[in-house]
């Protein structure tokens, strides 16, 4: 017989017919069994839901058209851990399509099939479906029906509603907490060509908290990155996720689950996935249940924690010391209040609150201040806490908090950027404390807005960057939520301007507020 061997190196696929055996062989160039060449289209295309995607590719082929048909589809770019989804888009030369597709990263394939021979040139391309133009600006973390959602406001003040579920992200739950996640996000996909998975490095990410849930969405597509299953390198016994810390730069992250602490390293190789939670101490806490919050440095390379059971100041490190997978005793704090101890104290946490260094990118040192309760007298103080790392720490002061102080009574409490004060909401009113020592209860805490009757305060952040010094209000009707947005007259002082400078509102209850500016 006599064997006869087309090669075709743009397929990487050889076709074979037998003829006969004589050990002559022919070959044929890439354009000789199939002359298609396709051009024109970009290598990274964005197209937002809902919207039109045209594409008019340069297709130049020789011979007879009529046996050749036309395809375009596309697959999940990113599947953490699953085989990517296929879409089939459309059968003709060009492209015209209604973008249903849910937001999310997409490998997007022009295919031009000789019907004949069975075989086909191929070109492929990054597609992003972006469900809004959503980037910088404020986001409001709500929930309505037991569904954990967000809507966002750009800089010019348009508002994009229900943003996760426009890609049918959103998550099951009351709305708790958020964080961005800026830069060196990592996660992995299975490319659907190779099988292979790859990491993708350098992305911007957002996660989302729920009484029920953990989500982290791709913070330029508002697609999915991962789930709660998919978060953690072994996924803990009981979802539970009450608070979460990603900084601005090194790509860090830390999240509080049932009690316990896990992190990610971002100067490390990751894949975007949250260790096993740091261990308590063998001889004071063995066993930890933490406070929901936590007080990062401006490194974001260090965390000060409280354990409930043993009720001990803790610090950890996400990565750069031996100790990484172990709480320590905040033994070591710097303290200008005293011979206080802060290991096994005989106070229980009530409100932990600091500013925020993804927010606050001009402060070098963190500011904390925790609010606790005397188990014996039923007493309060407030720890003031400037918080530079393990080994720059300085509890600066344990101040009594006066009897009829509302403070440790209110629902919601914020620390302020700069300056010895909290801010704190109880009904519909905004009120400061000012923890200078010194003053009288009637000098330290003082009425600052009184938003209208019926609206309650949930939520108050104080942000202060190179372009602005605001503290908004977040507010519930009982069907909607409201933001308030009030000018500071200046830094490290609570005076403000109480004529709200901008006004938002929206469906559901507010529960947290994030500030984006990079």
């Amino acid at each position: 017989m006599k064997k006869r061997i087309f090669i075709i190196g743009l397929c990487s696929l050889i076709f074979a017919s037998c003829i006969e055996d004589s050990g002559n062989y022919t070959y044929l160039s890439e354009k000789e069994v199939l002359p298609v060449v396709i051009s024109g289209i970009d290598e990274n295309i964005t197209a937002k839901q809902g919207g039109q995607l045209k594409l008019l590719p340069n297709v130049s082929i020789a011979g007879d058209e009529s046996r050749y048909t036309y395809r375009w589809y596309a697959t999940d770019r990113i599947s953490a851990g699953a085989l990517p989804k296929k879409f089939e888009i459309g059968s003709s030369r060009n492209l015209d399509l209604t973008v249903n597709l849910p937001v999310g990263q997409y490998y997007l394939y022009y295919e031009i099939r000789d019907a004949e021979k069975d075989i086909y040139s191929r070109k492929r391309v990054v597609l992003l479906v972006v469900g809004s133009d959503v980037s910088y600006g404020w986001y409001i973390l709500k929930d309505k029906n037991n569904v954990t959602d967000f809507d966002y406001i750009n800089e010019d003040g348009e508002m994009t509603a229900t943003v996760l579920t426009l890609g049918g992200n959103q998550l099951k739950g009351t709305a708790r907490f958020m964080s961005n996640h800026s830069s060196r996000y990592v996660t992995t996909y299975i490319d659907e060509t190779t099988g292979a998975v790859t990491k993708l490095s350098g992305q911007k990410a957002l996660h989302v908290l729920s009484s029920e849930d953990f989500k982290t969405i791709d913070a330029q597509t508002m697609g999915l990155f991962k789930t709660f299953d998919e978060e953690f390198y072994t996924t803990p016994e009981r979802c539970d996720p009450q608070y979460v810390f990603s900084f601005n730069t090194g790509g860090d992250a830390y999240v509080i689950n049932a009690g316990q602490l896990h992190s990610i390293y971002g100067m490390s190789a990751n894949i975007g996935k949250f260790a096993a939670p740091k261990a308590g101490d063998p001889e004071i806490a063995p066993v930890v249940d933490l406070f929901p919050y936590a007080i990062i440095t401006s490194t974001a390379r260090a965390v000060l924690v409280f354990d409930k059971n043993s009720r001990t100041f803790m610090t950890g490190a996400v990565g750069g010391s031996g100790n990484d997978a172990s709480l320590r005793p905040a033994t070591s704090l710097q303290t200008n209040a005293g011979n206080l101890s802060l290991v096994k104290m005989p106070y229980t946490m009530v409100t932990m609150c600091s500013s925020e260094p993804l927010e606050t990118n001009l402060i070098s040192t963190q500011q904390g201040y925790a609010i606790m309760k005397n188990m014996t007298d039923d007493t309060y103080r407030i720890a003031a806490v400037l918080y530079g790392g393990t080994g720059a720490t300085l509890l600066k002061s344990f101040n009594a908090i006066d009897a009829g102080s509302q403070l440790p009574h209110a629902p919601v409490v914020a620390c302020a950027a700069t300056g010895n004060f909290l801010y704190f909401g109880v009904g519909n009113k905004v009120s400061y404390y000012d923890n200078s020592p010194g003053l009288s209860l009637e000098d330290k805490e003082k009425l600052l807005v009184t938003l209208p009757a019926g609206e309650t305060v949930s939520a108050i952040k104080n942000v202060y960057n190179n372009s602005m010094n605001v503290m908004a209000v977040l507010a519930n009707t009982g069907t909607h939520w409201k933001l308030y947005v009030y000018k500071i007259k200046a830094m490290g002082t609570p005076d403000l301007v109480t004529t709200p400078e901008a006004t938002y509102t929206g469906e559901g209850n507010g529960r947290f507020i994030m500030y984006r500016s990079f």
